[in-house]
């Protein structure tokens, strides 16, 4: 399985190398750690280029977007009722602009949520670019 490291690896490689690795060390080790994400395939990178305008395309790298977000703590602050529950659900568009504050260009639709966030509570969400670039980020959702 080919990974980019994140990180430096002894014995391994990098940041930012692209090493062969065997599947099961990757998917119990590597990604669990977060120093690696998996490498876009060549069908990937492939539908990456297709169909995309190259002038329109001026913001940032989506999957160095995404590794850069890696590890990431944002915190988001929700009006609650008297109980303590969250009034509105926590979405990935609250999450885009806790990022985007920090400085982390991403789009709402690389955020996948585990689950409706609605009381407060730390989470460990998955940020996916459109090549299949993974990385994970910490959101502490606040009640005000």
């Amino acid at each position: 399985m080919r990974v980019i490291l994140l990180e430096n690896v002894k014995a391994l490689g990098t940041e930012g190398q692209i090493v062969d690795v065997p599947e099961g060390y990757a998917e119990n080790f590597l990604f669990p750690q977060h120093v690696a994400t998996p490498a876009p395939t060549e069908e990937a990178e492939e539908k990456r280029g297709r169909g995309r305008p190259k002038a329109v395309d001026s913001g940032p790298d989506p999957d160095q977007a995404v590794v850069a977000a890696d590890g990431v703590e944002v915190t988001i602050q929700h009006d609650a009722d008297k109980n303590g529950n969250l009034k509105d659900p926590v979405t990935a568009k609250d999450i885009r602009k806790a990022l985007k504050e920090e400085g982390f260009a991403v789009e709402a639709e690389w955020i996948k949520l585990p689950r409706v966030i609605s009381e407060p509570c730390e989470e460990e969400v998955r940020l996916v670019s459109p090549t299949g670039f993974e990385s994970f980020i910490r959101v502490l959702v606040e009640a005000v």
